[in-house]
């Protein structure tokens, strides 16, 4: 915590999670303005980890949006395929068929990272990109952290 306080930069940046955290809290629109608040916020995350230069920026977030675009479908396929695997009702053959179907978008998802980090790294360093991934992480990580504390009361919350 006393490193983030000696960082201005990064303590507001908490600050501004903390703000689209409670927005996310309190309301369930998907791509409305908490997605957005949301959204903003990893953005400037990210652009602080990995001190991109203008012109980098100019070509790393087409790629990035690109990139956060298919991994989402890739996962909302993934969970409606895991809801219809879960029911009492199924065949064993059905099981089957959706237990490869997850394998086949699993491997979909090991594809497409793989076409990505190709794209990313003609417009930033192999060090940018390790920390493109850790800054992901960690984006989530404060998110969900937040989220509990404010289940849970810990902060106050509702």
């Amino acid at each position: 915590m006393q490193k983030i306080l000696k960082k201005p930069g990064i303590f507001l940046f908490v600050l501004l999670i903390a703000g689209a955290i409670q927005a996310f809290a309190q309301a369930e629109e998907e791509d409305g303005p908490v997605a957005e608040r949301i959204k903003s916020a990893k953005i400037g995350l990210i652009t602080t980890r990995l001190n991109l230069t203008a012109d980098q920026s100019k070509q790393f977030w087409p790629v990035y949006e690109a990139y956060e675009t298919d991994r989402k479908k890739i996962r909302v396929q993934m969970r409606r395929l895991r809801v219809n695997s879960a029911t009492v009702t199924a065949t064993d053959d059905e099981i089957r068929k959706d237990l490869k179907e997850l394998l086949n978008l699993r491997q979909k998802e090991v594809d497409a990272e793989k076409e990505y980090v190709g794209r990313f790294l003609k417009v930033v360093s192999p060090r940018q990109m390790v920390e493109l991934y850790k800054s992901e992480k960690e984006f989530n990580r404060m998110l969900l952290r937040e989220l509990r504390e404010r289940r849970t009361g810990k902060k106050g919350g509702r």
